[in-house]
């Protein structure tokens, strides 16, 4: 698979990283097929030029079907704040590994999240960097990974080259940071030292178009590049806008969360992240 070429490409999941991908994949000129589980959704999908069909990931023969003439996939699919974390990410990963088999799929590219990263102490982590989450939603995410890296690896012969791309917080056009921050003006708040990684919508797609021809098997960090503390960032968007300031209980804490390291996928990819957090 060489960077120049055109590829037959189903995205599994058009939401809102999905879509975005989508649209400029279908642009650059490949092959999209879409899937939604929502009915509602598919004339919007075809209007950006994509071939959209109405899929479940409970359903293998369905998906199967989807992916059976595809040489790439990508898995953009989610649960959502309040989704089934263990029906959609793990279930799903066990039916992709499933329905991939006996295909023409080279490559598959999951987004995954940082939130599988345990660390509480303001440590940097990278890609090597244990993952024991005590969160179930966690857990489910690092199951699920393991499915799907182990499966694709393991298939003989091998299915595919398999990319987990781990994300920030998405930002982006209708999910503004700002927009976001303003409505905590004059709030009180206990989750200041916690660090942020985010990442802008822009940024996944441009990873994504090149890790469609870029054959990397394993895991990739993709945040910005440098981690915020949260009462920093909130407080520098509010006296911008000049609204009430937070008021923060726990700035004698020490720094709390993680600090996601970017320099593999920077390194892989060649890749430039230059867009603001807000």
């Amino acid at each position: 698979m060489t960077t120049s070429s055109l590829h037959r490409i189903v995205i599994i999941g058009c939401g809102y990283v999905g879509t975005a991908v989508g649209r400029e994949l279908a642009a650059i000129g490949h092959d999209v097929i879409a899937t939604t589980t929502s009915p509602s959704r598919l004339d919007e999908l075809r209007r950006i030029g994509l071939t959209a069909c109405q899929l479940e990931l409970t359903d293998v023969n369905k998906l199967r079907s989807v992916l059976v003439d595809r040489d790439v996939a990508l898995l953009t699919y989610g649960a959502g704040r309040h989704g089934d974390y263990n029906r959609v990410y793990l279930q799903g990963a066990h039916s992709i590994v499933a329905a991939a088999r006996s295909t023409s799929i080279q490559r598959i590219i999951y987004t995954s999240s940082t939130r599988v990263y345990h660390q509480q102490d303001g440590s940097w982590v990278d890609e090597t960097s244990p993952t024991n989450p005590s969160d179930p939603k966690g857990q489910a995410l690092v199951e699920a990974e393991r499915v799907l890296l182990n499966g694709l690896a393991h298939a003989q012969p091998p299915t595919a080259t398999m990319t987990v791309l781990r994300l920030g917080g998405i930002h982006g056009p209708t999910r503004s940071l700002t927009d976001r921050i303003l409505t905590c003006a004059g709030q009180q708040r206990h989750d200041g030292q916690g660090y942020v990684n985010l990442i802008h919508v822009d940024d996944i797609v441009t990873a994504m178009v090149k890790l469609v021809c870029t054959n990397y098997h394993g895991v990739l960090n993709l945040t910005n590049d440098d981690p915020m503390i949260r009462h920093q960032l909130y407080d520098t968007i509010l006296a911008r806008a000049k609204m009430k300031p937070i008021h923060w209980t726990d700035h004698n804490q020490p720094s709390r969360g993680k600090r996601v390291c970017n320099k593999r996928i920077k390194h892989v990819l060649q890749l430039s992240l230059s867009r603001s957090f807000a």
